[in-house]
C-alpha cells in the first residue's frame, strides 16, 4: 500500500491517513475501568517476582500514565508478562519507556500484537 501507484493522484495522498486510521481503530475497542479490572500479577510459572514489576502494580495502583521500566534486564520472558499480565490492567498510560532491556524480536512481537492493543492512549 505504500506506493498506491495504480490509484488516482488525488487518492494517493490519502493513503498515509488511511493507514493510520485503520491502525487507531483497531486499538480503540478495548476500553475499561479500574472497577471491572484486577490488579496485574506476575506468573508463578516465571519464578520470584522481579523488582521492576513493582512499579507495573503501582502504575495500575495509582492509575499512573507513565511507566518507566528502563534499563530492568527485561528479556523477552519479562516482555511477555508485561504484555499478557501488565499492560491489559494499566490502559490509562500514555508513555512506557523500554529501552536498554534485552526484550529482543520474540518479546517485541509479543509486546505489540498482545500487549500494546490495550494501551489505547499511548504516545511514546
Amino acid at each position: 500500500l505504500g506506493g498506491a501507484t495504480g490509484a488516482p493522484a488525488r487518492y494517493r495522498r490519502c493513503v498515509p491517513f488511511l493507514l493510520c486510521a485503520i491502525f487507531v481503530a483497531t486499538r480503540a475497542p478495548h476500553r475499561s475501568t479500574m472497577s471491572d479490572r484486577s490488579a496485574p500479577t506476575w506468573p508463578a510459572e516465571y519464578g520470584g517476582e522481579p523488582g521492576w514489576w513493582t512499579r507495573v502494580r503501582s502504575a495500575y495502583g495509582e492509575g499512573g500514565t507513565t511507566l518507566d521500566l528502563r534499563s530492568n534486564s527485561i528479556g523477552p520472558e519479562g516482555a511477555t508478562a508485561l504484555a499478557a499480565r501488565g499492560l491489559p490492567h494499566i490502559t490509562q498510560l500514555t508513555s512506557l519507556n523500554l529501552g536498554s532491556n534485552p526484550i529482543g524480536p520474540e518479546g517485541a512481537t509479543t509486546l505489540a500484537t498482545q500487549g500494546l492493543p490495550h494501551v489505547t492512549q499511548l504516545t511514546s
